[in-house]
């Protein structure tokens, strides 16, 4: 069965996700919440998905869609680090 999350914090829970897993560049966390703020306010549904990784130089965040086209600067950066 799944799980259920309901009033959760997302960007207090990707900050506790982020300081426990990045060590360095922690500032690029502050890059991603503008990101996330800007695509909350967007009335376009493709500005909605985002795949948020966390990794031990810095955050990154990749447009859901972009990650599935071949050779995209987000599809290399997905498949780099995985």
């Amino acid at each position: 069965m799944a799980q259920k999350f309901e009033d959760v914090d997302i960007l207090r829970s990707l900050n506790s996700v982020m300081q426990t897993k990045t060590k360095h560049y922690k500032s690029d966390f502050k890059y991603d919440v503008e990101t996330f703020k800007e695509a909350a306010e967007s009335q376009k549904p493709e500005d909605k998905n985002y795949i948020w990784l966390s990794r031990e130089s810095g955050t990154h965040y990749l447009r859901e869609r972009d990650v599935f086209l071949k050779n995209s600067r987000q599809n290399n950066t997905l498949c780099f680090f995985y």
